[in-house]
């Protein structure tokens, strides 16, 4: 059995290397196999799979799958599939019983949501000045009648806080969805969640459909800006931006963002990316892209278009990125950076669409460098 993606090596930005051009960093792999495997050890620990995550552990192998069906039978028999085999056979065991790492108990200050309406007076308390009061998802939720382009002639959703009032409690999936979100404003900050401060946590969620569309900065799926924790949520519909910080899961991350994905479009300008547009002194770790991403200018790639300072994990990027000028800083995991570390990164090799010529110059496969292509 082959090794698994974690026995490759990662990028390191050093000290030496602060006041350069913003590099981007690349590994490249031309096999089809590794972004498969990349899928797979992207899965959760044994330990860590309870009813709360299930979903999105579900989610997960289906990509799974979808992936390694385009593999030839060779191709799929040098797969290390023994994380995905384990990961099965603990869903199956959560189906039946309680993990021992699981509370199954909902804590009394909980606000049960189980309805559009619950979901809005929920966001009206936090916006309201109850920042750290918990939500709790029971069931699936669709937004359809509240927020959409045939609502009232055009309603937007109002995001759950702000930079002013930040949400500062958790908000639980619980392994439900949320459908047909719709924002369309010039305003900053857009996302189910406009603004989540340091003791944040949105954990366990799914946003399904639906289009985001803010305005210069800070605009994602699941949160605008992210200074706490973000982990176990995914985001299918369209996000878009006018100008910069644009990602299918958050806009900006200074906090933590794990095990989450994306499968939607993300279009701006500067600094776009399928998970994260804009990361600083941030975490993310086992996730990955699977939309297409499209900037009109700067900083542009599959997980995060900028990354500084930050230590970024387990990620693949196999969707398509097109980028704006001929000297844009663009890649197939980051985009652009001064610092940082990156490990078990990978991408599609043919997944940058415009200015191809510059594919040309990069390493061969299974090497890394700092430095933006074509250069």
């Amino acid at each position: 059995m082959p090794a698994s993606p974690g026995a490759h090596g990662g990028v390191r930005l050093h000290s030496s290397q602060r006041g350069q051009p913003r590099p981007a960093l690349w590994v490249r792999l031309t096999c089809r196999i590794c972004p498969v495997q990349a899928l797979i050890d992207a899965l959760p620990d044994r330990d860590s799979i309870t009813e709360d995550n299930r979903a999105v552990a579900e989610a997960q192998l289906a990509a799974i799958d979808e992936a390694t069906a385009e593999l030839t039978d060779e191709e799929a028999a040098q797969l290390d599939t023994s994380r995905y085999e384990t990961t099965i056979e603990m869903l199956r065991f959560t189906s039946d019983v309680t993990l021992t790492n699981q509370d199954p108990t909902t804590r009394s200050d909980d606000c049960l949501i189980s309805t559009p309406s619950d979901l809005e007076n929920f966001r009206n308390r936090v916006n309201n000045g109850e920042t750290t009061i918990n939500g709790k998802l029971t069931a699936d939720i669709d937004l359809s009648q509240v927020c959409g382009e045939n609502v009232n002639g055009g309603t937007s959703w109002t995001p759950i806080g702000s930079e002013s009032d930040p949400f500062n409690g958790t908000f639980d999936g619980n392994g439900y969805k949320i459908q047909s979100l719709y924002i369309n404003t010039p305003n900053t900050d857009q996302g189910l969640f406009a603004y989540v401060g340091e003791t944040g946590e949105v954990k366990n969620l799914g946003l399904v459909g639906g289009s985001v569309k803010g305005g210069d900065y800070n605009i994602g799926g699941i949160v605008g800006t992210n200074r706490g924790v973000v982990e176990n949520c995914y985001n299918t519909g369209t996000v878009s931006g006018t100008y910069m910080s644009v990602g299918g899961v958050a806009g900006s991350n200074y906090g933590s963002v794990t095990g989450c994905y994306n499968t939607g479009d993300v279009s701006g300008s500067n600094c776009i990316g399928g998970v994260i547009g804009f990361n600083q002194r941030g975490t993310v770790k086992n996730c990955y892209n699977a939309g297409d991403i499209i900037g009109t200018a700067d900083c542009v790639a599959g997980i995060a278009g900028y990354s500084d300072y930050s230590t970024m994990l387990n990620y693949c990027n196999i969707g398509n990125i097109s980028r704006g000028g001929e000297n844009a800083n663009t890649g197939g995991v980051i985009g652009g950076g001064a610092e940082g570390e990156a490990e078990n990164c990978y991408y599609r090799s043919d997944c940058i669409l415009t200015a191809a010529a510059a594919c040309s110059h990069c390493p061969r496969s299974g090497q890394r460098r700092a430095g933006a292509p074509g250069r």
